[in-house]
């Protein structure tokens, strides 16, 4: 028999913001914390008392927020939904755990991982000795990873399985990964502590994400991962990336890759379904979004971003971004706005 705590109505932006470990033994008070860093939750313990033994520390590396919890009792945790759009991929480092979601309850032990999709109602019994590493992630931070893997906005948000995934070859470095990077927020010294560096980090986390758990892109993915091109067209399309912001033309190209003409229109269209003129235009526009959807400053200007990444007409950039992405740049730019004031309003105490 569960007994219910109380649940609060309210999703509050603000949580508390330190690495050092949190602790109570009020349900409510844990119930509180926890539902302002991942919207409502419900907690019924699985016997008599009010009393839990509950841990909770975290921390942030800009879309990614990494949590470590413990509840030290048997008891059930219903949620409605993630707020924000967010995605939770759970951790657990011992103890047992079952996940009843999308009309299916699995029970699963520490060697697994699992991930919430936002608005996805989901309940977990969790066993006394149970506790986990909780990854939160932006659908933003999922977006730029797509974007930098298929070269395009998607146009419908990224789905996982729901259900709990045993460790294996494809899952087990992602989790090492996670517990990695947690282990280096707790270091005073932790290069982690820049800011560029935890961005970096949440990029290749949410890259892991979609390339090792399977989603409603997997295929696609698989097949850009599939096709690999000759040695020549890759030495071309590494140039052509790295130098991305600056003035090139096809004469460059051609220098570095040693290629005809023909030959080399004719590989980068067999391998990349375009000419390499295109696939400057396409990196200079993955350039400008990331540079966008990243932004963590209002000094950030639309048309700075532009000539930075390449582009000399802004009329005809926009024009080029909204096509690709599905909206103009400006839009990228307040969507991440606001992104960045909520995320610092919940970094406060």
């Amino acid at each position: 028999m569960f007994t219910p705590g109380h649940l609060s109505s309210q999703h509050d932006p603000e949580v508390f913001s330190a690495i050092p470990s949190f602790h109570t033994s009020d349900i409510d008070v844990a119930i509180e914390r926890i539902t302002r860093m991942f919207g409502p939750h419900r907690i019924e313990l699985a016997d008599q008392g009010n009393e839990i033994n509950f841990e909770h520390s975290f921390a942030w590396l800009a879309d990614v927020c990494i949590n470590q919890f413990a509840y030290g009792r048997e008891l059930r945790d219903s949620v409605d939904h993630f707020d924000d759009e967010n995605y939770c991929v759970i951790l657990p480092m011992g103890g047992k755990y079952s996940i009843e979601t999308a009309g299916k309850r699995v029970e699963a032990s520490s060697d697994s991982i699992a991930i919430v999709n936002p608005d996805c109602p989901v309940t977990l019994e969790l066993s006394s000795d149970y506790r986990n590493v909780a990854v939160r992630i932006s659908k933003n931070a999922l977006d730029n990873a797509l974007v930098n893997h298929i070269g395009e906005r998607p146009n419908e948000a990224v789905q996982f399985i729901p259900h709990p995934q045993a460790l294996n070859d494809g899952t087990e470095p992602l989790r090492n990964l996670a517990l990695q990077v947690w282990q280096e927020c707790q270091s005073n010294s932790s290069l982690i502590s820049y800011a560029a560096v935890g961005r970096e980090l949440g990029v290749l986390l949410a890259s892991m994400l979609l390339l090792r758990i399977p989603n409603n892109y997997s295929d696609k993915l698989a097949k850009v991962d599939e096709i690999k091109p000759t040695s020549a067209v890759e030495t071309a399309a590494k140039f052509l990336r790295k130098n991305a912001r600056e003035d090139i033309n096809i004469n460059d190209v051609l220098k570095v890759s040693k290629l005809a003409k023909t030959s080399l229109y004719a590989e980068f269209g067999k391998f990349y379904a375009m000419t390499p003129m295109e696939y400057l235009h396409r990196e200079r526009l993955k350039l400008a979004y990331n540079a966008l959807a990243s932004a963590s400053s209002d000094s950030i200007c639309v048309t700075n971003v532009a000539l930075d990444c390449g582009f000399m007409h802004f009329s005809r950039f926009a024009g080029y971004y909204k096509k690709q992405f599905g909206e103009l740049p400006s839009e990228t730019l307040q969507r991440n706005h606001v992104k960045f004031s909520n995320c610092y309003s919940e970094k406060k105490l």
